[in-house]
């Protein structure tokens, strides 16, 4: 049997929505089948933001099915007040899903809403899925919502597609979709009475200049053209779903990330609306052309780019914009009748199944990460250690590997086995968490990688120290991974949140581990392992504890959960304190060159000097502030421990004015009790 793993990777590379769906049939067990189906239709319903990013997902083998439950994923959408309730169905071959197990998982979905945490008697419920009750129930019962969305998801279905269903209960509207990767063409393509629709072109205004794009694929034909603002407006106005009818998403509220994105060009930058928006795309059963100008289409359907063209509407109908400088490129396809409902589904998921561009991707080209880039594969390349690989942007590390010949391919994956590869995202999850933040990193990837990016200051360089302690972090949190892992029967879900608390927590009660000794030794220090294990179940504990009803994944997010957490009794045992050795700072980003020379100058001040200095602080004209730092100056040098840059420079600066004192006083200074 192929690994799970395996198929997941399969599944995420895959183009093709049936093939990676129905391709779950190796998965070892249908539980886990149903978490890969749940992956699978990911970028279809990327129209509102990848539901892996967006929703809290019930760990792999935790979602609970049979009912009373059968829930996969779940998310709340405060600006929309709606919340979304994800099932998957693995039914497999031969036992495809019939009417009656729909009935069931939205009758189970729906009496979550109400299930307050309870109603699990006599099933063996992991925490996650109580949870997800209790938070659903809370926001329903503090009127927060004001509707309840069912999406069901199934590999195959025994029974006629079902259109989207909807019903009231206590007040509140559910819609429900079904979702059959079995039947995604026949399902994305059902048709109405879209061949009646005939679009005027010389009466939204001038008709657009097209040119034939496809002149050696008859009897297809490809016209590409460009439409103003205005007339897609008029036309949408007209028209309104009828011209969606063939459209797989039809979600046309401006509520989305995306939608946001489209509506900013339109009233920041109306006249590039053209070269940064991907335009649409649509087919039609007929046209007519004349002296290269597009006069009229019959069977007008847009395939592709609806929120372009409802974002476009909104603007002008519902919020009264200026859209008379928006042009939007169209690519109209005009097959044979008989082959539109074929090529309609094909064109959606071309358009939508191709990799998704994250937030991450946006900064691949900073400065920070090409150095970091450098100093990783190049510079590292040449330390007898275990090498770890970065990837600057997603899919380097095979692109690589891809383009060397056999030999030198090999000599290359031994050097950089594929288990040492990490990118952008585990950078900023690691030192998130190391800086003490682990609420950023528990939250989603990408919003916590641009919470990392704002961090990094001008003229911050990652040097080889900085690298070294990386690679120091990724090994902790690998470590503590693999120890919170191990205690699934206690820990049952959330682990990825308890191991971020956790390396936050060594690094608050350490303060001076050496990072960089990690990579240099291939292990993470027997202490540290002896921490997480010791301390794994206490956090948890007090996660869930601070939670109370509230879900845990959310409270982790928060700030507070954390401020609370470290005030605890959180002791060292003796292993971790024997490795402890001073380390140079780390901070909330890198320290930049002229701040790493300030602390090293720091450290080159003896702890006895200090002293001095503070004596001296009493009797020179300084002031309170001033004072107070020296005192704090001379504790982290008996402590041992390491100032943050800003410490640094101005403990220098104080040090500089002692030394005309110190030359001209040859005697001692008399010690001073702290």
């Amino acid at each position: 049997m192929p690994r799970y793993e395996e198929i997941k990777m399969n599944v995420a590379e895959s183009t093709d929505l049936q093939v990676a769906a129905l391709g779950l049939d190796l998965a070892e067990d249908d539980h886990r089948a149903a978490c890969l189906l749940y992956d699978s239709f990911d970028p279809v319903l990327s129209e509102e933001g990848s539901l892996l990013d967006t929703y809290s997902v019930m760990g792999e083998g935790n979602f609970l099915d049979p009912p009373p439950y059968p829930l996969h994923a779940w998310g709340f959408t405060e600006r929309t007040r709606t919340i979304t309730l994800v099932a998957c169905r693995y039914g497999g071959p031969g036992r495809p899903v019939d009417d009656d197990d729909i009935d069931k998982m939205i009758m189970g979905l729906r009496n979550l809403a109400w299930a307050e945490g309870g109603g699990f008697e006599g099933f063996d419920a992991p925490q996650e899925m109580k949870d997800a009750a209790a938070s659903t129930a809370s926001l329903v019962n503090e009127g927060q919502v004001s509707n309840i969305r069912i999406e069901i998801m199934l590999d195959r279905y025994n029974g006629d597609i079902r259109k989207e269903t909807a019903f009231t209960e206590n007040n509140i509207p559910f819609s429900v979709r079904i979702w059959i990767a079995d039947r995604f063409d026949a399902q994305s393509a059902q048709s109405g009475h879209w061949q009646d629709i005939a679009i005027d072109f010389s009466g939204l205004g001038e008709a657009p200049s097209c040119i034939e794009g496809n002149q050696f694929c008859s009897p297809l034909r490809v016209l590409l053209f460009a439409m103003s603002g205005k007339a897609l407006a008029d036309m949408f106005e007209r028209f309104r779903g009828r011209l969606l009818e063939m459209n797989v998403r039809q979600f046309l509220q401006t509520r989305t990330k995306v939608n946001k994105g489209i509506r900013k060009t339109i009233e920041e930058r109306p006249e590039e609306f053209l070269a940064l928006n991907n335009g649409i795309s649509a087919v039609a059963v007929d046209v007519v052309v004349e002296a290269g100008k597009l006069m009229n289409a019959t069977g007008f359907q847009i395939v592709n780019g609806g929120q372009t063209v409802a974002s476009i509407h909104a603007a002008a109908y519902g919020g009264g914009m200026d859209i008379s400088r928006i042009m939007v490129q169209v690519k109209l396809s005009i097959p044979p009748i008989d082959q539109v409902e074929a090529l309609v589904p094909r064109i959606t998921q071309c358009a939508n199944t191709q990799n998704k561009i994250s937030e991450s991707d946006f900064s691949t080209n900073i400065d920070f990460f090409k150095i970091m880039e450098t100093v990783f594969n190049d510079d590292f390349a040449s330390l007898d250690w275990e090498h770890a690989y970065f990837e600057r942007y997603r899919g380097q590390y095979f692109t690589k590997i891809n383009g060397l010949a056999a030999g030198a391919r090999q000599a290359f994956q031994a050097m950089f086995p594929k288990g040492r590869v990490f990118d952008k995202i585990q950078v900023a999850r690691c030192v998130n968490a190391w800086t003490e933040q682990p609420w950023k990193a528990c939250m989603g990837a990408q919003k916590g990688f641009a919470l990392f990016v704002d961090s990094i200051e001008d003229g911050k360089i990652p040097d080889e120290t900085y690298c070294l302690r990386l690679l120091g972090m990724l090994d902790l949190v690998a470590a503590a991974k693999s120890i919170v892992d191990g205690m699934a029967d206690a820990i049952p879900a959330y682990r990825q949140n308890v191991v971020f608390y956790l390396v936050a927590l060594l690094a608050n009660r350490t303060q001076n581990l050496d990072l960089a000794a990690i990579p240099a030794t291939n292990d993470v220090p027997a202490g540290c392992k002896d921490f997480f294990r010791t301390h794994a179940l206490q956090v948890r504990s007090h996660i869930k504890e601070v939670a109370g009803d509230a879900n845990m994944g959310e409270v982790c997010k928060k700030r507070s959960t954390w401020e609370q957490l470290v005030t605890g009794d959180w002791a060292l045992n003796d292993a971790l304190i024997e490795s402890l050795v001073v380390r140079p700072d780390f901070g909330d980003g890198v320290v930049s060159r002229q701040g790493a020379l300030q602390i090293a100058r720091f450290k080159n001040i003896k702890v006895d000097e200090w002293r001095r200095v503070l004596a001296w602080s009493e009797t020179a004209e300084l002031g309170q502030k001033e004072a107070e730092f020296l005192s704090s100056c001379w504790n982290i040098a008996r402590n041992k421990k390491t100032p943050s840059e800003k410490q640094a420079k101005w403990a220098v600066t104080l040090y500089e004015r002692y030394l005309p004192y110190a030359t001209s006083k040859s005697e001692d200074v008399n010690e001073v009790e702290v």
